[in-house]
């Protein structure tokens, strides 16, 4: 199952969209950027959305007591690719990877922590950045990615919307 897929199964079961990242370090703030975009959307089933920033340990409980089987974190994940490039999967699978997954590690690897311990799966879908030093905003090319993210995840939401309604 391609990642896309994959996302789209998660957004349908209900999840909690988190976006991470500081917006005054250029790409870094790429995960608050589609935050701020689906702030209102009901992905699935007890989903939400929480533009969190740099301080996801502030919201990691608040998480924890969603009622929703998923929590989907968006951040800017520095690797050995182009900028704009996508990277997903479980959360543990890509800490555990010699990719600098976040300028946060240590509040995202306890929130994690405390989210999984509450049942949830928690999976990363990160976009590498060209540049998170403290400038002028997001590249092109990762808000090229950002805005088919944010277009991507509305078609699934209002897919999973048009069918819940049918079923009522």
């Amino acid at each position: 199952m391609g990642a896309f897929e994959e996302i789209r199964r998660i957004i349908a079961g209900g999840t909690c969209i988190v976006g991470l990242g500081n917006e005054f370090r250029s790409d870094d703030g790429v995960g608050t950027y589609i935050a701020r975009a689906l702030a209102g959307m009901v992905p699935g089933p007890g989903g939400s959305v929480i533009n969190a920033e740099d301080i996801i340990e502030g919201y990691a409980f608040t998480i924890a007591g969603f009622d929703c089987p998923s929590v989907l974190l968006v951040d800017a994940v520095e690797a050995p690719h182009e900028a704009g490039s996508l990277i997903f999967g479980p959360y543990g699978d890509i800490a555990g990877t010699a990719v600098n997954y976040s300028t946060h590690k240590l509040s995202l690897s306890l929130a994690v922590d405390i989210i999984e311990r509450s049942g949830k799966e928690v999976y990363l879908l990160g976009i590498v950045p060209a540049n998170i030093d403290f400038g002028d905003g997001m590249g092109a090319a990762v808000k090229k990615s950002a805005d088919i993210i944010i277009d991507f995840i509305t078609n699934c939401v209002n897919h999973y919307q048009k069918e819940y309604a049918y079923e009522c």
